[in-house]
């Protein structure tokens, strides 16, 4: 039966293709007076096609009279994928509007119930993977007969793609990718899933950060061989790759029968990183024929120790090659920050002065002065080697002198400055104080420096309060800080923490891809909990930033002081500094709720007024982020509750179980990845109907229960958050034991032992 135009009409409506009110504006656009060929669907596919109503793929399809199809379960086919390993595969909308990839299972392939359950078993472990370098696997479906998986859709340009064009890499380059590329290898490893075909094509370089143009690498296709796919299974469409993916039953069933072979996977994927940085495939013998590193003969000026590993990975006796992908990773990194601390040893080298010497010691013998061997005892401790000297820096004029210590911390990439009467100006570096002069400041000296950065309220705050916190701008915002002026034994001490100007992405501040779904809240209460100096701050940025870049709404802010400046992108940002724009917090959210605000940031909840605002703000239709100073995501809620008297406690527990989101609590770790000084290890519960009812009961000791079974979620508590980084290679695992709330349990974790935590129920 031919297909009307009233029949297409009819399948977009019921297959809601397009919002309604975008339906009724077309139908309206069509059936204009004096249209002829309103009745001739021929006419109207094609005006559709024209106007980008819908795309070629999805109008073909309708036109057929195919439109079941086009919904697999709740899944809606958009279009056919058409290059590289993604060719012949369908991109899907999920119900959130999400793009994915949606794989049809080969019949071919698939022989009977004892190999879909084979199948289905590698599927299960394959969505068990939770890592930024692989595409998350997050469903596996069955609709009118057919078997479906889906899987993260990752738009970018392959590494194939990259070598085409550029030939190779540079291996300091090819080092970092790889080093992301091994470790997500590992973590497939280590859910006994291999890798699949691995090639140039399944890379991925996938945007990190759209302002800047940075780019991350995403492992896309982990786990099965292409052949075991066929998009033409639907019937709607012809297959756009040529090269043969059908499999006989006896192969398929093999691979699934095969445990995982690491070797392999590291062998394919050492030739794939030897192609990138000699721009020629790796050589079939093993080591290059032992004669020497063919890699080294290619590019001369790689390190020795990437050569040799390079070395090993493309060795033709599989016992020869790493055991271990992780491994891999773990070496690369080491190759990385070694490189990066030879590097910045030669520029300290250059800047380091000595400490003037105090007189003939021990250390200054008849070998000359400093030669021989030095007497260190309790009683006489060298003070340590400063840095430079600030006061023979250069400053600029018209600037206060003590930009001099802003601007070195800058230097150096320092994230604090301290300054404190009797002591030398100190500096936090690679999470290291470090002296930036050799003599201390007294407390005249320190009074002069920082009389001229210091307003008028700073001044009062600091004589009624004994403390001050305010925002210091240097130059022409090439740099930001937040100052803490305090008291301290009847003298004046100053900690600044250096704010970056740019807001971090989570992909560079390493967070979980679970804080994007955070974002995505219309109304509610979001926390970010932490103890000081664990950067809530800065991560409470990153997703203000997300949330600026896609939706047009209004943000506003009240800080005291503001901290990082945004600029309105898709959304208009008004920022607030108690103090100066507003006298204080309580007046500043009353006000709030009446300047059309969409999402509300609060600096820091402090008091039971605050809170009350807050969460009133939350239940009148707002999306709410605040800071609470806490040390896990379940005892936050007993934190909120101490604010208030007793009697309201439950009041406050029916209020948080209907207006919470989310409790994100985040710790800082010094990093060993290079390129990072510290990275974050977050504990995520998010309110679903179980923890809302447990909030409800009073039962909060199950809280840290239904956070672990809510991983599918995106839920995680601490101890896994810890695993996850060691896994990764971010952290030292003697580090994230020592900050585990159950380092017993985390020790077993890293192992690979799993300990049954008992249920909630």
């Amino acid at each position: 039966m031919q297909v009307t135009v009233d029949d297409l009409l009819s399948q977009i409506d019921k297959l809601q293709l397009m919002p309604a009110k975008e339906l009724s504006a077309m139908k309206g656009r069509w059936f204009r007076p004096g249209r002829q060929e309103v009745d001739d669907a021929t006419r109207f596919c094609e005006w559709l096609r024209v106007n980008d109503y819908m795309t070629e793929f999805v109008i073909s399809v309708l036109a057929r009279g195919k439109a079941d199809w086009l919904l697999l379960n709740q899944y809606r086919l958009t279009d056919l994928l058409r290059a590289g390993a993604l060719a012949g595969d369908y991109l899907a909308i999920d119900p959130l509007d999400r793009v994915l990839r949606l794989q049809i299972v080969s019949h071919s392939a698939g022989q009977g119930p004892d190999w879909y359950e084979k199948f289905r078993l590698v599927v299960q472990r394959l969505m068990n993977v939770h890592h930024p370098g692989v595409a998350r696997v997050v469903d596996l479906g069955q609709a009118r007969g057919v078997d479906y998986v889906v899987s993260e859709f990752v738009d970018g340009e392959s590494l194939e793609e990259v070598l085409k064009k550029r030939g190779k890499l540079t291996w300091a380059l090819a080092a970092r990718i790889f080093a992301i590329v091994f470790d997500a290898l590992g973590a497939l490893h280590q859910n006994g899933v291999g890798a699949g075909e691995v090639s140039g094509e399944h890379l991925i370089f996938a945007s990190a950060d759209k302002s800047t143009g940075s780019k991350t690498v995403r492992l896309v296709n982990a786990g099965f061989p292409r052949q075991f796919f066929d998009s033409s299974a639907l019937g709607i469409g012809e297959r756009l790759d040529e090269g043969p993916r059908r499999a006989t039953a006896a192969s398929a069933i093999g691979v699934l029968d095969e445990a995982p072979r690491p070797e392999e996977d590291i062998f394919r994927l050492g030739g794939l990183l030897y192609r990138s940085i000699t721009g020629h495939e790796a050589p079939s013998a093993g080591r290059a024929g032992r004669g020497g590193s063919s890699v080294r003969q290619a590019v001369p000026e790689i390190p020795s120790m990437l050569a040799d590993l390079l070395d090993s990975l493309i060795d033709s006796v599989p016992a020869n090659r790493p055991k271990s992908a992780a491994g891999v990773a773990k070496s690369l990194r080491v190759l990385l920050k070694s490189e990066e601390e030879a590097s910045l040893a030669r520029v300290e080298e250059k800047v380091i002065v000595p400490v003037p010497s105090h007189g003939p010691g021990p250390a200054a013998t008849a070998e000359g002065p400093g030669q021989g061997v030095a007497d260190v005892s309790s009683e006489a401790v060298e003070p340590p080697v400063a840095l430079e000297d600030w006061r023979q820096t250069v400053g600029i004029e018209g600037e206060p002198e003590i930009n001099k210590l802003f601007r070195l911390v800058m230097r150096y990439e320092g994230s604090d400055l301290h300054l404190a009467a009797g002591l030398p100006p100190m500096a936090r570096i690679r999470n290291v104080i470090r002296h930036l002069s050799p003599n201390p400041i007294d407390y005249e000296a320190l009074e002069r420096l920082v009389q001229p950065i210091l307003t008028e309220r700073s001044r009062l705050l600091l004589e009624e309060e004994g403390g001050a916190d305010f925002a210091h701008r240097i130059g022409q915002g090439e740099g930001r800080f937040r100052v803490n002026l305090f008291k301290q034994r009847g003298q004046l001490g100053v900690v600044a923490r250096r704010v970056n100007t740019k807001v971090p992405t989570f992909e560079q501040l390493h967070l979980p891809p679970v804080m994007e779904k955070l974002c995505l809240y219309d109304q509610g209460l979001v926390i970010l909990a932490g103890v000081t100096g664990s950067g809530k701050s800065t991560t409470l940025a990153a997703m203000l930033d997300y949330i600026n870049q896609r939706q047009q709404v209004h943000i506003l802010t009240v800080e005291d002081p503001i901290e990082y400046l945004f600029t309105s992108k898709r959304a208009v940002i008004n920022q607030r500094e108690v103090g100066i724009d507003v006298s204080d917090w309580s007046v500043a959210l009353k006000h709030a709720v009446r300047q059309d605000p969409d999402v509300i940031l609060v600096g820091e909840m402090r008091d039971r007024e605050t809170f009350e605002a807050g969460l009133n703000a939350a239940e009148t239709g707002h999306l709410v982020f605040c800071t609470i100073h806490a040390s896990t995501a379940p005892s936050t809620i007993g934190r909120i509750l101490d604010l208030f008297p007793a009697d309201m406690h439950q009041a406050m527990r029916q209020s948080l179980a209907f207006n919470l989101k989310a409790i994100i609590c985040q710790k800082l770790l010094p990093s060993i990845r290079p390129g990072a000084q510290r990275v974050p290890a977050n504990e995520i519960m998010i309110v679903n109907p179980t923890i809302r009812e447990l909030l409800i009961k009073a039962e909060d000791k199950k809280l840290p229960d239904a956070i672990r079974i809510g991983y599918i979620e995106g839920m995680v508590d601490f101890n896994e958050s810890l695993r996850q980084l060691v896994a990764r290679g971010d952290v030292d695992e003697a580090a994230a034991v020592e900050v585990a709330p159950n380092p017993d349990a985390l020790k077993m974790a890293l192992k690979g032992i799993k300990v049954s935590q008992p249920g909630i129920l």
